[in-house]
């Protein structure tokens, strides 16, 4: 199986522009994860590392957890597409539901003209040509290699604004979709308040959002909510072969490090 689209079609002016603050200086992930105090954390937090090396190595403008969805499902499904075509399906298919015409007016406030030129500028060609242009990008310079795919995938996340963008706001219209579809599942637990914060950029999810992205990207999710000293697990789609992984959302040291070791015997 051949993931859908063609090698380097992306217009020049897709190339980088510019650089975007805590993007193009990612942070070095084992100085964070050393932050913890609790050693059972650290460990578990490296090894998870090993998995999908640059998982929330890039946070800190507002948009980070949703960075963590994609850079969780692309990176993964990247890597793994190089040993299994199962994973080259589930990312056609992602292609093919992001490539869907949707109205990114109506998924972002456009509170700048510069947002509203990116837009707009999406909006002509469309979420699946923009990601999966580059995503074939990836794997055609990456040339099967587990490495050379990360350093691939590494550089087009840190070097071209306009896939991040695309990336973020395709995470975001994922979750708005879900705020209809599993109204009935999850609608006890919304606040009402959701759609908005869902369409400002730059302000990271929060509360059942979590679950919305989760369910509709069918990854299990785990976060873990330390004020009830209490551990959440879902889990969804069980027939696609991402859900042997789990995405931790929860990456906050100086929260945790605020709690005892008894408080910390769950995690």
């Amino acid at each position: 199986m051949q993931l859908t689209g063609t090698y380097k079609r992306f217009p020049e002016e897709f190339f980088e522009k510019e650089t975007i603050p805590f993007v193009s200086q990612p942070l070095d992930l084992d100085v964070k994860i050393k932050e913890y105090k609790n050693q059972k954390i650290i460990d578990a937090l490296q090894q998870y590392k090993q998995k999908v090396p640059i998982f929330r190595q890039i946070r800190g403008d507002g948009n980070c957890f949703y960075r963590a969805f994609y850079y969780y499902l692309f990176e993964l499904i990247l890597l793994k597409s190089s040993e299994n075509q199962q994973y080259l399906k589930v990312l056609n298919d992602l292609l093919k539901d992001c490539s869907v015409n949707y109205n990114l007016n109506n998924v972002c406030y456009l509170e700048s003209l510069e947002k509203e030129n990116k837009i707009q500028y999406i909006g002509k060609y469309n979420l699946g040509y923009i990601i999966g242009d580059f995503l074939v990008y990836v794997l055609h310079e990456g040339n099967k290699n587990k490495e050379q795919i990360k350093q691939k995938f590494e550089y087009v996340v840190r070097n071209y604004p306009i896939f991040d963008f695309a990336c973020i706001l395709y995470i975001r219209a994922l979750a708005l979709k879900g705020l209809k579809q599993f109204e009935s599942e999850y609608g006890p637990y919304y606040l009402g308040d959701e759609e908005k914060i869902i369409k400002t950029f730059g302000q990271e999810a929060e509360g059942v959002i979590f679950r919305l992205i989760a369910k509709q990207l069918n990854i299990s999710l785990q976060i873990y909510g330390f004020q009830q000293s209490e551990k959440i697990e879902e889990e969804f789609g069980q027939e696609n072969p991402i859900i042997q992984d789990i995405i931790n959302l929860f990456f906050r040291p100086d929260v945790i490090n605020q709690y005892t070791q008894q408080q910390l015997k769950s995690y």
